[in-house]
C-alpha cells in the first residue's frame, strides 16, 4: 500500500510514531498509528492508533480490501458513499483491526442476487436507498441495514473468509404492496401492506446454496375490489432452490384459501 501526502515516521527512546495525510492506498485517508519497538524481533512491536476514510463511494472501500487480502468477495458496483474509522492494536505480526462505519446506498437493487436488472416490466429494477451501519473485524463483519422504502430493517453477519458465510434477519412490519410490486404485472391493482419477518443464510460465494424462512405475519389489502387478509400468519421455507410452503391460510372477501405445498 502506497503513502501519499505529508507522511511522518519517528522512532524515539524505544516507541515509534507514523502520522499519514491525504492518501493511502490511494483513497483519501488519516493515520495516526505507533507503539513500542522490540529490537530483538521487530514484528513483535506493539501497535496501535486509528485511520480514518472519510466518505468515498463504497468500490473504493471493497477494493482496498481486495488489495491488502483482508477479503476477495465480488460485489456488484453500487452508488453511494461509506465512511470508516478503523483502530488497529496488537503487534506488527498480528495486528488487531476493528472497524466502525456507516454508509448510504442510493439503490440496493445491483446487491440483491437473483434479481437480474430487468422486471417483468422490462423497466431498470429499483428497490430504493439504504442506510447501512457496520462493525468489522478481520474475520467477520456485522451490519444493520435499513431499506427505507420498503419500512424494512436487516442485521446480519458475513464472515470475511471464503465461502464468506452470511446470515441475515430481515423484519418489515408494514410494508406498503404497491410499492413492493412496482414494475410488476398483475392482473388488478393492489393496495394495502403486509408484515413479515425473514431469515435468510448462504455462503455469498455461491448464492444457489441459499436457505431461509419467511414469516408473514399480517396483511391487509385489496385486490381491485376484493379485501383479502391473513386468517392466520403464514409460513414459507427455501432451501436447494425448492419452495415450501409450509402454511398460507387466506380470506379473500367471503372466501376462505388454504394452500401448502413445494415448488420446484
Amino acid at each position: 500500500i502506497t503513502l501519499e501526502g505529508t507522511v511522518v515516521l519517528r522512532i524515539d527512546r524505544g516507541r515509534w510514531r507514523l502520522q499519514a495525510d491525504e492518501r493511502i492506498g490511494g483513497i483519501p485517508a488519516r493515520a495516526a498509528l505507533g507503539g513500542a519497538v522490540n529490537t530483538t524481533r521487530l514484528q513483535h512491536s506493539t501497535l496501535g492508533g486509528s485511520i480514518t476514510i472519510p466518505e468515498v463511494a463504497p468500490r473504493v472501500v471493497i477494493d482496498l480490501l481486495r488489495r491488502t487480502g483482508l477479503a476477495a468477495l465480488d460485489v456488484a458496483d453500487v452508488e453511494g458513499t461509506v465512511r470508516t474509522d478503523i483502530a488497529v492494536s496488537g503487534t506488527l505480526s498480528a495486528p488487531v483491526i476493528e472497524a466502525r462505519g456507516a454508509g448510504h446506498i442510493a439503490d440496493v437493487a445491483p446487491l440483491v442476487p437473483g434479481t437480474g436488472t430487468r422486471n417483468t416490466k422490462r423497466e431498470p429494477l429499483v428497490a430504493g436507498p439504504a442506510d447501512v451501519e457496520f462493525e468489522a473485524t478481520l474475520r467477520e463483519a456485522r451490519l444493520r441495514v435499513t431499506l427505507h422504502d420498503f419500512n424494512a430493517s436487516a442485521d446480519g453477519v458475513i464472515g470475511l473468509r471464503a465461502p464468506y458465510p452470511a446470515t441475515f434477519d430481515i423484519s418489515a412490519p408494514s410494508v406498503d404492496l404497491e410499492r413492493a410490486l412496482r414494475g410488476i404485472e398483475t392482473p388488478v391493482r393492489t393496495l394495502g401492506t403486509v408484515g413479515a419477518t425473514a431469515r435468510v443464510s448462504a455462503p455469498l460465494e455461491d448464492v444457489s446454496r441459499a436457505r431461509g424462512t419467511l414469516d408473514v405475519t399480517s396483511l391487509d389489502a385489496k385486490a381491485g375490489a376484493l379485501p383479502v387478509r391473513l386468517a392466520m400468519p403464514a409460513r414459507i421455507e427455501y432451501t436447494d432452490e425448492i419452495v415450501d410452503v409450509t402454511s398460507l391460510d387466506l380470506v379473500a372477501g367471503d372466501t376462505r384459501i388454504a394452500a401448502s405445498g413445494r415448488l420446484p
